[in-house]
Protein backbone atom coordinates (compact mmCIF):
# COMPACT_ATOMS: atom_id res chain seq x y z
CA UNK A 1 0.00 0.00 0.00
CA UNK A 2 2.83 2.34 0.90
CA UNK A 3 4.56 1.65 -2.41
CA UNK A 4 1.35 2.35 -4.31
CA UNK A 5 0.95 5.71 -2.51
CA UNK A 6 4.54 6.64 -3.35
CA UNK A 7 3.91 5.65 -6.97
CA UNK A 8 0.85 7.92 -7.13
CA UNK A 9 2.75 10.79 -5.49
CA UNK A 10 5.64 10.42 -7.93
CA UNK A 11 3.27 10.36 -10.89
CA UNK A 12 1.48 13.46 -9.58
CA UNK A 13 4.79 15.26 -9.16
CA UNK A 14 5.86 14.40 -12.71
CA UNK A 15 2.54 15.58 -14.14
CA UNK A 16 2.72 18.86 -12.21
CA UNK A 17 6.30 19.35 -13.36
CA UNK A 18 5.31 18.78 -17.00
CA UNK A 19 2.36 21.15 -16.58
CA UNK A 20 4.66 23.89 -15.23
CA UNK A 21 7.01 23.42 -18.18
CA UNK A 22 4.05 23.65 -20.55
CA UNK A 23 2.84 26.85 -18.89
CA UNK A 24 6.33 28.31 -19.02
CA UNK A 25 6.68 27.50 -22.71
CA UNK A 26 3.33 29.12 -23.46
CA UNK A 27 4.81 32.49 -22.58
CA UNK A 28 6.46 34.99 -24.86
CA UNK A 29 9.74 36.35 -23.54
CA UNK A 30 11.58 39.64 -23.85
CA UNK A 31 15.26 40.40 -23.33
CA UNK A 32 17.73 43.07 -24.34
CA UNK A 33 21.38 44.07 -24.46
CA UNK A 34 22.61 47.62 -24.07
CA UNK A 35 25.67 49.42 -25.42
CA UNK A 36 26.78 52.91 -24.44
CA UNK A 37 27.91 55.18 -27.26
CA UNK A 38 31.37 56.52 -26.19
CA UNK A 39 31.53 60.14 -24.99
CA UNK A 40 27.77 60.46 -25.16
CA UNK A 41 24.69 60.03 -22.99
CA UNK A 42 23.10 57.95 -25.77
CA UNK A 43 22.78 54.17 -25.67
CA UNK A 44 21.90 51.45 -28.15
CA UNK A 45 19.26 48.93 -27.09
CA UNK A 46 19.02 45.60 -28.90
CA UNK A 47 15.59 44.17 -28.08
CA UNK A 48 14.27 40.65 -28.68
CA UNK A 49 10.76 39.28 -28.20
CA UNK A 50 10.52 35.53 -28.75
CA UNK A 51 7.61 33.13 -29.11
CA UNK A 52 8.60 30.10 -27.01
CA UNK A 53 5.26 28.35 -27.49
CA UNK A 54 3.62 26.26 -30.19
CA UNK A 55 0.96 28.95 -30.71
CA UNK A 56 0.70 31.53 -33.50
CA UNK A 57 0.66 34.93 -31.79
CA UNK A 58 -0.45 38.36 -32.99
CA UNK A 59 1.11 41.13 -30.94
CA UNK A 60 0.51 44.88 -31.26
CA UNK A 61 3.89 46.58 -30.83
CA UNK A 62 5.28 49.94 -31.89
CA UNK A 63 9.01 49.51 -32.56
CA UNK A 64 9.55 53.16 -33.56
CA UNK A 65 9.92 54.33 -29.94
CA UNK A 66 9.18 53.60 -26.29
CA UNK A 67 6.28 53.74 -23.90
CA UNK A 68 6.88 56.02 -20.92
CA UNK A 69 6.27 55.02 -17.32
CA UNK A 70 3.35 56.87 -15.71
CA UNK A 71 2.28 55.11 -12.47
CA UNK A 72 -1.42 55.94 -12.72
CA UNK A 73 -1.88 54.95 -16.35
CA UNK A 74 -3.34 51.46 -17.02
CA UNK A 75 -2.06 49.45 -19.98
CA UNK A 76 -5.58 49.48 -21.47
CA UNK A 77 -4.91 53.14 -22.31
CA UNK A 78 -2.44 53.64 -25.11
CA UNK A 79 -1.35 56.87 -26.78
CA UNK A 80 -1.53 57.06 -30.54
CA UNK A 81 -0.56 60.71 -31.04
CA UNK A 82 2.06 63.16 -29.75
CA UNK A 83 5.37 61.68 -28.57
CA UNK A 84 4.48 58.71 -26.36
CA UNK A 85 4.40 55.33 -28.08
CA UNK A 86 1.50 53.63 -26.30
CA UNK A 87 2.15 50.25 -27.92
CA UNK A 88 5.89 50.44 -27.41
CA UNK A 89 8.11 48.65 -24.94
CA UNK A 90 8.18 50.56 -21.64
CA UNK A 91 11.44 51.79 -20.14
CA UNK A 92 11.68 51.27 -16.38
CA UNK A 93 14.44 53.00 -14.42
CA UNK A 94 14.60 52.06 -10.76
CA UNK A 95 16.55 53.65 -7.93
CA UNK A 96 16.26 52.37 -4.35
CA UNK A 97 13.15 50.32 -5.20
CA UNK A 98 11.40 53.33 -6.70
CA UNK A 99 10.62 53.76 -10.38
CA UNK A 100 11.45 57.06 -12.06
CA UNK A 101 8.40 58.69 -13.64
CA UNK A 102 8.72 59.73 -17.29
CA UNK A 103 7.79 63.12 -18.69
CA UNK A 104 6.38 64.54 -21.91
CA UNK A 105 7.34 68.03 -23.04
CA UNK A 106 6.76 70.31 -26.00
CA UNK A 107 9.55 71.84 -28.05
CA UNK A 108 10.24 75.55 -27.76
CA UNK A 109 10.11 76.62 -31.37
CA UNK A 110 13.51 77.65 -32.69
CA UNK A 111 14.13 79.31 -36.04
CA UNK A 112 14.99 75.94 -37.52
CA UNK A 113 11.60 74.67 -36.33
CA UNK A 114 9.85 77.64 -37.91
CA UNK A 115 11.50 76.80 -41.23
CA UNK A 116 10.04 73.29 -40.95
CA UNK A 117 6.45 74.41 -40.42
CA UNK A 118 5.57 74.13 -44.09
CA UNK A 119 6.84 70.53 -44.19
CA UNK A 120 4.90 69.75 -41.00
CA UNK A 121 1.74 71.16 -42.58
CA UNK A 122 2.22 68.96 -45.65
CA UNK A 123 2.73 65.89 -43.44
CA UNK A 124 -0.46 66.71 -41.54
CA UNK A 125 -2.46 66.94 -44.77
CA UNK A 126 -1.05 63.60 -45.93
CA UNK A 127 -1.95 62.05 -42.55
CA UNK A 128 -5.51 63.34 -42.77
CA UNK A 129 -5.90 61.93 -46.27
CA UNK A 130 -4.70 58.50 -45.08
CA UNK A 131 -7.11 58.65 -42.14
CA UNK A 132 -10.05 59.49 -44.41
CA UNK A 133 -9.25 56.49 -46.62
CA UNK A 134 -8.96 54.32 -43.49
CA UNK A 135 -12.35 55.50 -42.20
CA UNK A 136 -14.00 54.65 -45.51
CA UNK A 137 -12.29 51.24 -45.75
CA UNK A 138 -13.33 50.07 -42.26
CA UNK A 139 -16.50 52.15 -41.96
CA UNK A 140 -15.43 54.05 -38.83
CA UNK A 141 -17.29 57.35 -38.59
CA UNK A 142 -15.63 58.75 -35.47
CA UNK A 143 -12.29 60.37 -36.36
CA UNK A 144 -10.64 59.79 -32.96
CA UNK A 145 -11.68 56.14 -32.89
CA UNK A 146 -10.37 55.74 -36.42
CA UNK A 147 -6.97 57.16 -35.42
CA UNK A 148 -6.73 54.76 -32.51
CA UNK A 149 -7.87 51.84 -34.65
CA UNK A 150 -5.34 52.63 -37.40
CA UNK A 151 -2.48 52.90 -34.90
CA UNK A 152 -3.42 49.58 -33.29
CA UNK A 153 -4.06 47.52 -36.43
CA UNK A 154 -1.04 48.83 -38.35
CA UNK A 155 1.28 47.85 -35.51
CA UNK A 156 0.18 44.22 -35.18
CA UNK A 157 2.91 41.75 -36.09
CA UNK A 158 2.78 37.97 -36.25
CA UNK A 159 5.07 35.56 -34.44
CA UNK A 160 5.08 31.91 -35.43
CA UNK A 161 6.23 29.29 -32.88
CA UNK A 162 9.95 29.70 -32.24
CA UNK A 163 10.05 33.00 -34.16
CA UNK A 164 11.75 36.09 -32.78
CA UNK A 165 11.18 39.81 -33.28
CA UNK A 166 14.45 41.75 -33.03
CA UNK A 167 14.91 45.48 -33.33
CA UNK A 168 17.47 48.10 -32.34
CA UNK A 169 16.87 51.59 -30.97
CA UNK A 170 19.27 54.41 -30.16
CA UNK A 171 18.13 55.97 -26.90
CA UNK A 172 18.78 59.32 -25.24
CA UNK A 173 17.06 59.43 -21.84
CA UNK A 174 16.74 63.24 -22.01
CA UNK A 175 15.29 63.35 -25.52
CA UNK A 176 13.50 60.39 -27.11
CA UNK A 177 10.28 59.72 -29.06
CA UNK A 178 11.12 63.02 -30.72
CA UNK A 179 8.35 64.41 -32.94
CA UNK A 180 7.78 67.78 -34.57
CA UNK A 181 6.15 69.19 -31.44
CA UNK A 182 6.79 66.87 -28.48
CA UNK A 183 9.40 64.60 -26.93
CA UNK A 184 9.79 62.36 -23.86
CA UNK A 185 12.46 62.17 -21.19
CA UNK A 186 13.46 60.62 -17.89
CA UNK A 187 15.09 63.14 -15.58
CA UNK A 188 17.98 60.99 -14.36
CA UNK A 189 20.94 62.15 -12.28
CA UNK A 190 24.63 61.56 -13.11
CA UNK A 191 26.84 59.30 -10.98
CA UNK A 192 23.82 57.30 -9.76
CA UNK A 193 23.34 53.62 -10.51
CA UNK A 194 19.88 52.87 -11.86
CA UNK A 195 18.43 49.48 -12.67
CA UNK A 196 17.03 49.41 -16.22
CA UNK A 197 14.35 46.94 -17.17
CA UNK A 198 11.95 46.72 -20.11
CA UNK A 199 8.27 45.95 -19.81
CA UNK A 200 5.85 45.07 -22.58
CA UNK A 201 2.27 45.22 -21.37
CA UNK A 202 -0.93 44.62 -23.34
CA UNK A 203 -4.42 44.66 -21.81
CA UNK A 204 -7.09 42.59 -23.58
CA UNK A 205 -9.42 45.61 -23.55
CA UNK A 206 -7.40 47.30 -26.30
CA UNK A 207 -8.74 44.74 -28.79
CA UNK A 208 -12.18 46.30 -28.38
CA UNK A 209 -10.79 48.97 -30.71
CA UNK A 210 -10.65 46.48 -33.61
CA UNK A 211 -13.49 46.11 -36.10
CA UNK A 212 -15.21 42.79 -36.78
CA UNK A 213 -13.57 42.68 -40.21
CA UNK A 214 -10.11 43.15 -38.69
CA UNK A 215 -10.71 40.41 -36.12
CA UNK A 216 -11.63 38.02 -38.95
CA UNK A 217 -8.28 38.83 -40.62
CA UNK A 218 -6.51 37.84 -37.40
CA UNK A 219 -8.24 34.46 -37.24
CA UNK A 220 -5.75 31.68 -36.58
CA UNK A 221 -3.65 33.85 -34.30
CA UNK A 222 -3.91 34.28 -30.55
CA UNK A 223 -4.10 37.95 -29.58
CA UNK A 224 -1.43 38.48 -26.97
CA UNK A 225 -2.38 40.02 -23.64
CA UNK A 226 -0.33 40.14 -20.46
CA UNK A 227 2.95 41.48 -19.13
CA UNK A 228 6.48 40.63 -20.23
CA UNK A 229 9.44 41.68 -18.09
CA UNK A 230 12.99 41.66 -19.40
CA UNK A 231 16.35 41.05 -17.80
CA UNK A 232 17.90 43.86 -15.73
CA UNK A 233 21.11 45.81 -16.18
CA UNK A 234 22.89 48.71 -14.49
CA UNK A 235 22.46 52.13 -16.08
CA UNK A 236 24.85 54.91 -15.14
CA UNK A 237 26.39 58.00 -16.74
CA UNK A 238 28.81 60.78 -15.78
CA UNK A 239 28.43 64.55 -15.65
CA UNK A 240 30.62 64.89 -18.74
CA UNK A 241 28.18 62.67 -20.68
CA UNK A 242 25.49 65.33 -20.24
CA UNK A 243 27.47 67.72 -22.42
CA UNK A 244 27.31 65.38 -25.42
Amino acid sequence: MKQFENYILNKTFVLLFLLLISLFKSQLSINYTIEKIPNSRRHILNINIENNSNINYAIPIDTTGFRVYYPDEPSSNFYYEFADKGLGVMLLFKEQNKYIIGESRSHDFRQSDLNMREDIKKQKITGEEKLKIWQEKYKIKNKLLAKKNMYLFNNIIFLQPGERLSFQKTFDFLDFNNTDYYYNLYFLQPEIQYILRLKYSINKKIYLNLTTEQKVKLKGYKLFCGDLLSNESLFEFSKSDLKN
